[in-house]
């Protein structure tokens, strides 16, 4: 299992506009569902700055905390 560090240097690696401190407010769990879309979205050809669209998804998750 990946450390919430790790997990978030991976992030930034898959999406350049992804911000440290901004991921650093998300739980571990809800940064790995994060890896896994950028991840799968990577595998399969797609650019990771096509997933742009999950990171509002991730903001609204952290008005609601």
């Amino acid at each position: 299992m990946m450390t919430k560090s790790d997990t978030i240097l991976e992030i930034m690696r898959l999406n350049r506009s992804a911000d440290a401190q901004f991921l650093s407010e998300f739980s571990e769990e809800q940064l790995a569902g994060y890896l896994d879309r950028l991840s799968g979205a990577s595998s399969s050809g797609r650019s990771a700055e096509s997933t742009k669209p999950a990171m509002p998804t991730l903001r609204a998750v952290a008005g609601a905390a």
